[in-house]
């Protein structure tokens, strides 16, 4: 069984539960887990403890924002960014880039990877 929910699923969820389903019923109709379903009733109630499923939508979306921001090292610390841009601009190699600034930040260190991922980006392509 597949354990994401899909818009479509959550349009159906909302229905059922204002129909009076319970969640057992609910994931048995969707042919779902009913840890999933538990799972996603208590994740995206709205603050009056209702399930809607717009707002449910919503808060799935930014919670998928939120976490894919963490792969973005070079776009959310600007020291970081100023340094590659700068050093592209010299035209060193994603590989050089990585390893001076890897010498001189064990703390936070960057992979040749990102920095490539970075510059496709920059140029509006995809990898």
């Amino acid at each position: 069984m597949a354990k994401h929910i899909t818009n479509d699923q959550r349009n159906e969820i909302y229905a059922l539960k204002r129909a009076g389903h319970k969640q057992k019923d609910i994931a048995r109709l969707l042919h779902k887990h009913p840890s999933t379903i538990s799972r996603e009733l208590k994740r995206n109630k709205s603050e009056s403890g209702r399930y809607l499923a717009r707002g449910a939508k919503l808060k799935t979306r930014e919670r998928r924002i939120k976490a894919n921001a963490r792969f973005k090292k070079i776009e959310h610390y600007e020291p970081l960014k100023k340094y590659v841009v700068r050093r592209l601009k010299k035209y060193d190699s994603p590989e050089q880039i990585a390893g001076r600034w890897n010498r001189n930040h064990k703390d936070q260190r960057i992979g040749k990877d990102t920095i490539y991922m970075f510059v496709y980006v920059l140029r509006g392509l995809t990898p």
